[in-house]
């Protein structure tokens, strides 16, 4: 019965081994558009492509500039691509490879620091989070900029659990690689900036506050976050106003679709990375009344909620299809994003890093005039892939069933923009 039940997991194995990266090359042939943006987006980025490549740096006009992410990718790329579409596409198409490959170095360096052991399943089928992601896949198949970003926080993430070796002769080396391409990421998509301070808090964790690696971990920040201030003429009027100056203004209700976006991605995480102490039922019956009174007050004071036009995530775009803007669906999606915040605070108890993530997206979002699905996907889950310590990924079936539920999501969302948008 042992041996049955192990061929028929190792057959599973190699089904998700094959089919998956079978699909994400299969994607790429078909320019599929599963984030609804990427068809879009791609004039916007081709051209400032052609911008940036068909002109020396004092001669490029920002005001032509369309994006609203710093240039550095474009600048990367010049030094090695010439300015074809063909060639283009299939850099950015190897960058999201090769972030998926690092990914699971990544994995394996940190739980060689948690000094627990996994097989190779466990690495490949985690790593695989990205090639499920519909963002990450148009991202990959039109030429879009956030790809890049991952590969290099990715990356940074690879040698912080190596500085993390405390018999390493390298150690000072991999924290500058850490902070070095942590910061490459915040200067190519500066809304990854968490992961620029998830690094310092673990880097601070780590050696505490007065040791000789703190302050030079300290050191490096304040220099490579320099350029920002030094040249804040150019970042921050020039560019900035060129690029993102009308996408601002502060909205509370963003809180309500922050919510429901991560309602996607916080149900796993709360029953698959998390250990629990007593059965989830016994916990509600315990905290029923608790919890009935936190919905209540937010649904309360997020009941003036009016749905936008544009952005709100896939989970309003589900409702939206069924109850169309109506009573029930206010109802229904205030509901849903209390319940959010309710799983948030509970995944909090366990992993405090996690704070990072919702502090730094919640401060950020409420400036933002539209929320957008992509804003948190693949973002979430990489970053409680790479921080999290206290996850319960005892066996191999976990990540399977997150594979499996990530597969409903992305064949949904190609099922809603082919034939239901």
């Amino acid at each position: 019965m042992i041996l049955l039940k192990n061929m028929v997991t190792n057959k599973l194995n190699i089904l998700f081994l094959i089919i998956i990266p079978v699909s994400f090359f299969y994607g790429f042939y078909l320019s599929e558009d599963s984030s609804g943006g990427g068809q879009i987006d791609y004039n916007h980025i081709l051209n400032n492509y052609e911008l940036i490549f068909k002109n020396k740096f004092s001669e490029i006009d920002w005001g032509l500039y369309e994006s609203s992410r710093f240039p550095l990718m474009y600048f990367f790329f010049k030094t090695y691509l010439p300015f074809k579409i063909e060639f283009l596409k299939i850099n950015i198409f190897v960058v999201s490879i090769l972030s998926s490959i690092i990914l699971y170095f990544a994995l394996k360096q940190k739980f060689f620091f948690l000094k627990e052991q996994r097989n190779f399943f466990f690495y490949i089928l985690s790593s695989y989070i990205l090639l499920l992601s519909p963002y990450f896949r148009t991202s990959a198949y039109w030429l879009l900029e956030e790809n890049f970003g991952f590969l290099f926080i990715i990356s940074a993430s690879f040698f912080l659990y190596c500085s993390f070796n405390k018999n390493s002769k390298f150690i000072y080396f991999y924290i500058f690689l850490t902070i070095f391409f942590s910061y490459i990421a915040f200067y190519s998509s500066q809304n990854l900036y968490y992961f620029v301070i998830a690094n310092f808090v673990l880097f601070i964790r780590e050696f505490g506050f007065t040791s000789k690696k703190t302050l030079f971990v300290i050191f490096l920040n304040i220099i490579l976050f320099s350029p920002l201030i030094i040249f804040h003429k150019f970042f921050l009027t020039t560019l900035t106003s060129a690029i993102s100056v009308g996408r601002f203004s502060i909205d509370l209700f963003n809180i309500v679709d922050i919510g429901c976006i991560i309602f996607i991605y916080i149900i796993p995480i709360y029953f698959l990375f998390i250990k629990h102490n007593e059965n989830f039922l016994k916990k509600i019956k315990k905290n029923l009344i608790k919890y009935l009174i936190f919905i209540l007050l937010f649904i309360l004071f997020f009941f003036q909620y009016q749905t936008e036009t544009t952005g709100g995530g896939a989970l309003q775009k589900f409702l939206l299809f069924i109850f169309d803007d109506s009573f029930q669906f206010k109802i229904i999606y205030l509901f849903s994003s209390s319940l959010s915040y309710l799983f948030i605070l509970e995944v909090l108890k366990k992993e405090k890093i996690f704070f990072v993530f919702i502090f730094c997206n919640l401060f950020l979002y409420i400036f933002i005039e539209n929320i957008y699905q992509e804003y948190f996907d693949p973002s979430l889950l990489l970053f409680c892939f790479l921080y999290f310590n206290k996850i319960e990924f005892l066996s191999n079936i976990k990540i399977k069933i997150l594979n499996v539920y990530l597969i409903l999501f992305l064949t949904g969302a190609n099922v809603y923009y082919i034939y239901l948008q």
